[in-house]
């Protein structure tokens, strides 16, 4: 699969390649096109999933840890 050697063979959030017996990376698509985007880790598959992909909440979940770093 092109695509899969094009990106790495690793997660495309957090750039983390699976260890040997993990579960592979996810396929991800875009739920309302079918769309394929990239490859995925299952945390981040499923914190895209978790957070409805919105990119308003993950805009502002990405506002809340940024605030809470500046408060240490």
């Amino acid at each position: 699969m092109a695509a899969w050697e094009e990106r790495g063979h690793q997660c495309e959030i957090c750039y983390r390649t699976p260890a040997p017996g993990e579960i592979r990376l996810h396929l991800d698509h875009d739920h309302q096109t079918g769309r394929f985007r990239g490859f995925l880790c299952s945390r981040c598959n499923t914190g895209l999933g978790q957070l409805r992909e919105d990119v308003a909440i993950l805009h502002s979940a990405i506002e809340y840890l940024t605030r809470s770093f500046r408060q240490e």
